[in-house]
């Protein structure tokens, strides 16, 4: 079967001021475009968590034209926009238009002024409200926060993820964040070198590379050499890719009910645990490992002990680290001494486990085959791998991993989920 591999077809050029350009030219009649800034969460300043965020709330709110216009300026072409996402690695923005010179140069000079030439003067009240919104949403007990955050530190350090729950930050800083640090934060890392937009649509490279060149984002708006405000400079934290390590306390137990001192009655345990991978490691390979061991839980502990209807393993990455992690939110109270050992039976099983590597390739293979390819998927997935790889990964180098990849090598990965390499937590009720 001959695969179309779309990765592969994206053309390349770094303009004088350091801004990238990727662009892949398709047959369909929009353009889909994503602007990715090389900062997100974890450049956070230290005990300025949720800077990151904050910053991708008000960069629309301080554009040239208001929120409210530039949406409706794509809406009403029939297009679309998304003003801001954060991440732990990157903050990214896009639009989808009607493929038109006219437009497109319209749309860039939008996003040109927002992302690289408007400061944050306005709205930072009425956006501290809206983040405040959000994050009592999120975070129902802060309690339970406090704990995951000491989790965080225990099974991550010296990272974003020890020192803040989710991009969203601490609400400390939210409450008491200051338009300058804010502002300095813009300056610092919404600078052309810093940006990468990745495009496709029924365009030529030549013309995106042109319409590009000749907007705000063509221009030398170089500001980064801003000294952000950093109180306990002291802390020496330290952002870098975590590597598996022994803990000397691997397991973590607290009851829920006297932690929030509630009256509520559960009925059920939960478990969870985290496994550090080296920060060389093939996320593929991981995926294919989380599959065997996804697997492996279901069959075991779902449906032979029959102790829960749910538990499954995750594998995740970000630009600091590597991990797996497993996840049980409801199990039977009578289970929760024998739960660990339970895993690690299952952990156990998969060593040398031929059928269920190969039921786990074939999983891996047949998603690549038979995935759905549009231009959003294909610009999404590319500055993904652009933000974590530096480059974009060609589907013909998965199918490749798929027909090499052994029972040995998820064999050598087995030992980061071994004895103290593993952290567990155990909730009561």
């Amino acid at each position: 079967m001959k695969i179309k591999d779309p990765y592969a077809e994206f053309q390349h050029e770094k303009l004088e001021n350091g801004l990238s350009i990727y662009h892949l030219k398709t047959d369909d009649n929009f353009v889909y475009a994503m602007f990715n800034i090389k900062a997100g969460a974890s450049s956070d300043p230290i005990r300025r968590e949720g800077t990151a965020h904050f910053v991708e709330h008000l960069i629309s709110e301080n554009a040239l034209l208001p929120y409210d216009g530039i949406r409706d300026f794509f809406q009403n072409l029939g297009g679309s926009t998304m003003l801001g996402e954060t991440y732990n690695h990157m903050t990214r923005y896009s639009f989808k238009i009607p493929v038109s010179e006219e437009y497109l140069r319209t749309s860039f000079f939008l996003f040109g002024n927002m992302l690289c030439e408007s400061q944050i003067i306005k709205s930072v009240e009425k956006e501290r409200k809206i983040i405040l919104n959000e994050y009592n949403k999120r975070v129902k007990v802060e309690e339970v926060v406090d704990i995951h955050r000491k989790i965080n530190a225990t099974v991550f350090p010296n990272t974003f993820s020890s020192r803040a729950y989710s991009p969203l930050g601490n609400k400390s800083f939210i409450e008491s964040a200051t338009r300058k640090e804010l502002e300095d934060f813009r300056k610092k890392h919404y600078i052309p070198k810093n940006i990468s937009i990745v495009s496709c649509g029924n365009i030529s490279f030549e013309i995106i590379k042109k319409i590009i060149s000749e907007s705000v984002f063509g221009k030398n708006t170089e500001q980064g050499d801003v000294a952000l405000e950093n109180i306990h400079n002291n802390d020496n934290i330290l952002k870098k890719v975590s590597q598996p390590f022994e803990h000397e306390e691997n397991i973590f137990r607290y009851c829920l009910s006297d932690l929030i001192k509630s009256e509520i009655k559960m009925i059920s345990c939960r478990y969870e645990s985290y496994a550090l991978f080296p920060g060389d490691t093939d996320p593929r390979l991981m995926s294919l490992l989380n599959k065997m061991l996804s697997r492996a839980l279901l069959q075991n502990i779902r449906e032979k002990e029959n102790k829960t209807y749910s538990i499954n393993a995750n594998s995740d990455f970000n630009s600091e680290s590597k991990w797996i992690s497993i996840h049980c939110e409801s199990f039977d109270v009578d289970f929760y001494d024998k739960m660990i050992n339970a895993v690690i039976q299952v952990v156990e099983s998969l060593i040398d486990n031929e059928d269920l590597f190969l039921y786990a390739v074939r999983l891996e293979k047949n998603a690549i085959l038979m995935s759905d390819i549009t231009n959003s998927t294909i610009v999404k997935q590319a500055s993904i791998e652009l933000s974590l790889y530096g480059k974009i990964l060609l589907t013909k180098d998965d199918l490749d991993f798929c027909d090499t990849v052994t029972v040995e090598d998820v064999n050598n990965l087995l030992k980061n989920l071994k004895g103290k390499y593993m952290y567990h937590v155990l909730v009561k009720p």
